[in-house]
């Protein structure tokens, strides 16, 4: 049995293409990748598929980025959070140029890794955020706008 977390429309069509699911609070699509990469490998296998990675703008869309993710058996996924400067790894944007407007960091996010993660396993109803090195492997959760 999985935990329910939140209630969301969705829908498959006609606001996004087939295996992407609509979201209408957002108005935007999300997909889970269940191949495994690094951070600039997934963020272009997400491009490839007509998004992004995805960026995260409010406590309720972190819960969906959550619930995607975890219905597809993915504990933690690439978002689009990266180190937006490479000298100063406190200033922190979104691969798809999006304003970074709400975060949720876990408890480990100093050091020198320079791009992000949603953990889902640890806590699934807060899924936090923490950092890593690009080069590690994971899945990810990529987002696009809708057709409307």
């Amino acid at each position: 049995m999985k935990p329910y977390i939140c209630e969301f429309s969705s829908s498959l069509s006609p606001q996004c293409q087939m295996g992407w699911t609509y979201v209408a609070s957002t108005d935007c699509c999300y997909m889970a990748l269940n191949s495994s990469g690094t951070w600039g490998l997934m963020s272009t296998k997400c491009r490839d598929a007509g998004g992004d990675l995805v960026s995260i703008h409010s406590t309720f869309e972190n819960s969906i980025t959550s619930a995607i993710a975890y219905n597809a058996g993915i504990t933690q996924a690439w978002i689009g959070i990266v180190v937006g400067n490479q000298n100063d790894n406190s200033t922190w944007t979104w691969s798809d140029g999006s304003k970074l407007n709400y975060t949720n960091w876990g408890t480990s996010v100093n050091g020198e890794n320079v791009t992000g993660y949603i953990d889902s396993i640890d806590n699934f109803l807060q899924a936090q955020w923490n950092i890593s090195a690009p080069g590690e492997s994971r899945q990810c959760v990529c987002k696009t706008a809708s057709f409307t």
